[in-house]
């Protein structure tokens, strides 16, 4: 079951790295953002960067304590909770946003709520559920995936900001000045 769930997370793993680099390489075939609900190109990020964070914690719980690290186990225990906690965070974010939006496609400018301390608190609550799931799960296969998929987050943006600034114009330039891109 392990080495199953570990499969199929890396397969999305994989599909999300590759949609991000044909969107920054190839920017006129863009798969991220999607440019409409019913695309091929809607069908690929989205189910999979959320099978990740489906699978994630059943494969943690599966191989968990195979890392052998931060044998600490209260600090352990106690950062991986404070950092899981986050998906708080990137679950306000997506309320605000919509789920429409969140998947990509355009709407409105949004920068009340979470967007009022970053630009991406989708991404910083994400990344801080990889972070916590892998060190409270202790998991080797669940660290190993959580450190492929936080840089995807970190350059996500870099994908997604020339599309807000052609979809937003000087609202989302004046938002980017006074927002930082993270927190």
């Amino acid at each position: 079951m392990t080495l199953y769930l570990f499969y199929l997370s890396a397969f999305a793993v994989l599909l999300c790295w590759g949609a991000l680099l044909i969107s920054y390489f190839f920017p006129e075939h863009r798969i991220w953002p999607p440019p409409k609900k019913k695309s091929w190109q809607y069908w690929i990020v989205w189910p999979a960067s959320t099978s990740v964070h489906v699978l994630l914690p059943f494969l943690a719980y599966f191989d968990r304590n195979t890392l052998n690290l931060f044998q600490a186990l209260p600090i352990r225990i106690t950062s991986g909770i404070v950092l899981i906690v986050g998906i708080v965070f990137g679950l306000w974010a997506v309320l605000k946003l919509s789920v429409v939006q969140t998947s990509g496609l355009k709407g409105t400018l949004r920068m009340s709520g979470p967007y009022r301390f970053s630009r991406n608190p989708q991404y910083v609550g994400a990344m801080a559920f990889l972070i916590g799931l892998s060190l409270l799960s202790n998991s080797f296969l669940t660290a190993v995936l959580s450190l492929a998929m936080i840089p995807w987050y970190l350059l996500l943006p870099f994908i997604e900001e020339p599309w807000m600034k052609k979809e937003y114009r000087s609202a989302y330039q004046q938002y980017c000045k006074t927002i930082p891109r993270f927190l």
